[in-house]
């Protein structure tokens, strides 16, 4: 029976159910977006048993097309988006994080890039949201990152005929990122990468397949929390010995790339800190 789907919406999570529900709910306030062609899949981490059936039932009755499972693959982000990456119906989908938002014209706009460029996925820009007390000196980093990463965007969008170059696999975040299935369907989430990496591999095989068109406007809400895998400290050695192999394994192809050089020069420059 042929599915009435459109966006399938994957979200691992974990506990924070105060912004799982801010985000589900900037689904649900999308425009020009049908309620009905929209599922949203939650992937919990959860393993006590009765907060899993008072989530299942908290998140189910929010509205009918919400679908809730447990992770059936490796703990974490990639775990999560592949078990619901592989119940997913849509003919599009979006891997969207647990604490960012989306704004009201998301997917209207998105989908207009992605439905006339024939891409393999569609590409957007943030705003970011810091939580309250989060830390100065680390904010400044973020915000001096975001900004390198917004200009090569634009500047992909400007030279290379709004598409991102191969070898910048690694500029694009899940949240920002709109997938035509069809393409990434049978691609696996490689758990080598599970410190750090794991969404740029993702992202490279992703480029294997077909363009990323590039939309230069902040579509997402960003939010960066303390505690969050962005600010937290810990396994910082493990997430860079990860990177470091991922830029072994990539291919040819991607190593002939100035990109490539840049992200090489990223993990000697920062690798240290």
């Amino acid at each position: 029976m042929k599915s009435n789907i459109t966006y399938s919406v994957v979200m691992p999570i974990l506990k924070r159910r105060k912004m799982v529900t801010e985000a589900i709910n900037s689904i649900f306030e999308q425009n020009g977006i049908n309620n009905d062609s929209c599922e949203i899949i939650l992937v919990d981490d959860e393993t006590n048993k009765t907060r899993i059936e008072n989530n299942k039932g908290y998140y189910e009755n929010m509205g009918k097309n919400i679908r809730y499972f447990l992770n059936k693959n490796e703990e974490g982000p990639g775990g999560g988006r592949q078990t619901g990456m592989d119940l997913a119906k849509g003919k599009y989908l979006l891997f969207l994080d647990s604490d960012d938002r989306l704004t009201s014209n998301y997917l209207e706009k998105m989908n207009n890039v992605i439905s006339d460029s024939n891409s393999v996925a569609v590409l957007c820009l943030s705003k970011s949201i810091f939580e309250n007390n989060f830390d100065f000196a680390l904010k400044i980093k973020i915000g001096v990152l975001r900004f390198v990463r917004d200009l090569f965007l634009l500047i992909s969008y400007i030279l290379n005929d709004k598409k991102l170059y191969l070898g910048a696999f690694y500029l694009p975040q899940f949240s920002h990122m709109l997938f035509n299935y069809k393409f990434i369907k049978d691609i696996k989430f490689n758990y080598d990468y599970r410190r750090g990496g794991e969404d740029w591999d993702f992202f490279a095989k992703s480029l294997l397949r077909g363009n990323v068109s590039i939309l230069p406007e902040r579509l997402l809400l960003f939010r960066y929390s303390t505690g969050s895998s962005t600010s937290n400290r810990l396994n910082l050695h493990k997430k860079w010995e990860s990177y470091r192999l991922l830029a072994k394994r990539l291919p040819k192809k991607f190593k002939s790339s100035f990109f490539y050089k840049l992200f090489k020069m990223y993990i000697n420059s920062f690798s240290h800190l």
